[in-house]
This record gives C-alpha cells, structure tokens and sequence, in this order.
C-alpha cells in the first residue's frame, strides 16, 4: 500500500514538472514572436518578422527552398502579411508555401520572377497585386490559394507553369496581359468560381485542361490569335455561350465535353479540325454550323448532343469520324459538302428523328461515299440532292417575343424584314456570326420600329423582342431589374448575353452600376427609355 503511495505521489509530481514545462516553452515562444527575428534568404537578401509581418529587403535574387526548409519555416503559422522590397529580383520556389495565416502580400516593383510553390496553399490569400515588370510565374507559384478572388498577370509577363493557380477555388475574374503566349496546362483547373475571363491577343495557345471544371464560366470569347485549344482544356465548364476566333485551327480531343449547357457556339473561319469527343455531351447545343475550313470531324466529336436539331457540314469536310454525331437523338436536317468521301462506323447511329438530307451533290456523287456499318437512319432519311442553301422565310416560330404589348408583322413590313409595334420601348436581339446582337431600329412612325436582319444572321435561331431593362421578365421595370443589374455589376451573379443587352443602357455590352442607377431613374419618371 506505501508503495502504492509513493508512486501516485511520484507520477503526480512529473506531471506537474511537464505542465510546467510545456507552460514555460509556451511563454518562451511567444517572447520569440513578440521580438523582430531576422536572417539572410540571399546572398544580398535579409529577412525580418516583426509581429505577424514578414519583410524581405536588399538587392538580388531569393534562395530556392524545398518543402518548408525557408528560413521562417519555423514561424509560418504566425505570418498573415508578406512585403516584398523593390530591390528583390525573385522569390524562391516554395518561400511561403504553406503560410496558411499568410492574407496580406505586397510586391516591389523590381520583381521579375515567381518561383515554383512560391504561394502554394497559402489558404488565406485574398488578393495580389503582380508588378508590372515580372516576367515568369513558376509552376503551382499559387496553387490551392483557396481565398484569391481575382488575378490580373501584367503585359511583361511571358511565361507561367503548369498548375500556377490550380484549385484557386474562389478566384471570380482573370485577365491576361499580351505577353503571354501560352496558357499552360492545368493552369487554372478546378477554379470553379471563375466568371470572368479575358484573354488578350498574345495568347497563341491553351494547352491541356487549362480551364477544366471552371463551372461558373459561362461565356468565352477567344482573341483571333489563338490557333489552338488542347485536350480536356475546357472540359466540364458551364459555357453558354463559346465564339472561337479566326485564327484557331485545332480544337483537341474532349475540349469542351460535357458542357452541358452550352446553347451557342460560333467555329471560327480558319478552324481545320475538331478532335475526337471534342463536343460529346453537350445537351443544349440547338444547331450546328461548321466552317468550309473545316476537313475531317474527329470521332464522336458531337456524340449525345441531345438538343441538336440542325446541322450544316461546310463543303471541304471530307470525313466523318466513328460515332460524329452518335445519340443525337432529335437531329432532323443535316447539310453536306459534295467533298464529302467517307462515313465512318456508327457516325448516326441513335439519329432515329433525322429526316432530311441536304446534299450539295448529285445522286451519282452521293454514290461515290463511302458509308460505313452503323448509318442505317442516315441513309433511309430524304436526300435533297444538288442543295443550295438560301435564307429561310420569318414565320411566327422565328420569334420569341417576351413582352406581351409588343407584336410582330414580317408578312407585309413596309421597311426591312419585319416591324415591331410596341408602347413601350422594346430591344430586339438576332443571332449574327454565333451571338446574340442588338438589332438598330428605324422609325416608321408613332410606336412602329422596322428591322433589317444583317448579313451572317442565323435565322434558325429565335429573334427575341423584349421590354426594354425588363431583366426579371414581369412585364415591367422596376427596382428589382435595377437590383439584380447591380448584383451582377458586383460580380455576385452571372446573366447570359441576352439578359445582358437587355439591359445594357450605355452600349458597352456590360452591366454596370451606372445602368443599375439609370434603371432606377426610370422607375422614377426621371428619364425615358428609347427603342
């Protein structure tokens, strides 16, 4: 029993001893942190935490570092703001990787590179201001910085590496500056809040999954001077609306697979191939028109398109791949180019609804393709042979009229193809070259505007006539339009294009506050608005 004693009393003790302990560490640590700590990150380089700042000063170039072997290491969980000096050249890879507190980063305006994992996982990063002057962004500099919200890469930058801002998942808005030439694989993958995105006319190319599961990105529009989109790039994104520009001639296998909502989608002039799958399983895709550049369609590359009706072939397409337009369930016309030589296994297959051949050609060059096993509902459909393609006339389903006191005539217009009557101020929006664009009005008198469709318009599309500012479709306008223009001013939520030239007031095809203010002006009788 005394020996029991004795060793309660002892265990007792040491516990004492170790609480006492770790209390006095803990007390040691925090004395640590409240006074400046400093060292060398260079060979001209010094580095300073004072309190929760971490400052790097001197002239030259950072030291690289692996893993978290910087010399703050140590003290990374304390650090929520970083300054840079204009004298620093560089930052070395991984130098702040894993500063989870890390919020707060300033850049001199000598830096001229980022090295690899400089920011990875830098969980608390909300915003960063890259210097004009840094010319290369090293691969996964930023990766998982999952509270960065937008990024601007200035025009000096020229190179970026794979995975720089992978897994950014909070990041809105990107903007690229003319310097870089190649978007790099994974770059921005899994940004799944990425709404905005513009890329400027140095781009030359996006390689693979560049922009893979960027859900929130719903309208694209590539600058003529990309000539190439690679595998996956965009595969999985919410796109709406996709206009590729002239200069793209390459679009790869899976590009844009699974964008399910994709509605319109404009090829570009110079395009020469579509890869393998690259449109597979995009279900809104109404109509489809490739361009004449165009030689061969990759294999299932429009494949289980569940909305897609029409589609015009141009007339230097020479091949249609394994399953092309597989599961296209309600497909009911296609156009054909008489170059057409070969049809390959299946490329029709489950087209059970297609019912209408347009084939440039004649019965006996039809004679000369090769159609392949697995095209049974191509070959049984009515061909129309040596087809030339006009302009359809307007009926009543050319229109989508969304205001009630608005009506049409396009059977006797005195001016144009159709005129609108409406009360009130009305915005009429065509499909031209793959988008929606605001038609100009002529005056024929009190409340009657004419309307000539331009050169290029799809007239199988639906011509929209809306109340002018009317974003909610109630019929009216009102504070609740103006409230939701300027939610979406403030990036808090997306509208498509239509929605947007609704209600665009000053012509910048943007929504802003000051249409949101010009909205409730007219709420208020302070102004009126004008077809």
């Amino acid at each position: 029993m005394k020996n029991r004693w004795i060793r309660r009393t002892i265990l007792l003790l040491l516990a004492c001893l170790l609480l006492s302990a770790a209390a006095l560490a803990a007390e040691g640590d925090a004395e640590l942190l409240a006074d400046p700590v400093s060292g060398t990150c260079g060979e001209n380089l010094s580095w300073t935490l004072s309190g929760v700042t971490l400052t790097i000063s001197g002239e030259g170039p950072m030291s690289n570092y692996s893993g978290s072997s910087a010399p703050w290491a140590a003290y990374k969980d304390s650090i929520s703001a970083v300054v840079v000096g204009d004298g620093v050249s560089s930052i070395g890879d991984y130098a702040f990787s894993g500063c989870e507190s890390l919020g707060r980063v300033t850049l001199g305006s000598g830096l001229t590179s980022i090295g690899e994992g400089a920011f990875r996982g830098c969980g608390s990063l909300s915003r960063i201001t890259l210097p004009e002057g840094l010319v290369s962004i090293g691969a996964s500099a930023f990766y998982k910085c999952t509270s960065l919200g937008r990024i601007e890469i200035p025009d000096s930058v020229t190179t970026m590496g794979s995975y720089a801002f992978n897994e950014c998942s909070a990041l809105t808005s990107v903007s690229v500056g003319s310097g870089l030439a190649v978007i790099p694989q994974y770059a921005f993958r899994a940004c799944s809040a990425l709404a905005s995105l513009s890329l400027s006319s140095g781009v030359r190319s996006i390689e693979r999954d560049a922009f893979v599961g960027c859900t929130a990105l719903t309208r694209l529009e590539l600058p003529d001077s990309v000539t190439e989109i690679g595998t996956e790039a965009f595969y999985g994104c919410g796109l709406v609306s996709v206009k590729l520009g002239s200069g793209l001639t390459t679009i790869g296998s899976y590009a844009f697979q699974n964008c399910g909502d994709l509605y319109t989608l404009e090829l570009g002039a110079g395009l020469t191939t579509i890869g393998n799958y690259a449109f597979k399983n995009c279900s809104a895709l109404p109509s489809l028109t490739v361009p004449d550049s165009v030689t061969a369609i990759g294999e299932a590359a429009f494949a289980d398109c569940a909305a897609l009706t029409d589609v015009i072939l141009g007339e230097n397409v020479t091949r249609l791949g394994n399953g092309a337009f597989s599961g296209c369930g309600i497909l009911k016309n296609i156009t054909i180019g008489e170059w057409l030589s070969l049809v390959e296994q299946n490329a029709f297959s489950g087209c059970a609804n297609l019912t209408d051949v347009y084939y440039a050609g004649t019965e006996e060059d039809w004679s000369y393709v090769s159609v392949r096993s697995g095209n049974e509902y191509l070959t049984a459909a009515l061909f129309h042979f040596g087809w030339v393609a006009t302009a359809p006339a307007l009926t009543a389903e050319s229109f989508d009229i969304r205001f009630d006191g608005a009506s049409v005539d396009f059977t006797t217009p005195a001016e144009g193809d159709f005129t609108v009557t409406s009360l009130r101020a009305c915005v009429v929006l065509a499909v031209v070259e793959g988008e929606y664009r605001r038609l100009s009005p002529s005056a024929l008198g009190e409340n009657t505007y004419a309307f000539t469709l331009p050169e290029g318009c799809d007239r199988s599309r639906p011509i929209l006539v809306a109340l002018r500012c009317d974003l909610d479709g109630d019929g009216e306008v009102s504070s609740n339009d103006a409230l939701q223009v300027l939610r979406c001013a403030v990036e808090e939520r997306t509208f498509d294009r239509t929605h947007v030239l609704i209600c665009d007031l000053n012509g910048d095809e943007e929504l802003t506050s000051t249409d949101a203010l010009q909205i409730l002006r007219v709420c208020a009788e302070l102004r009126d608005l004008e077809w």
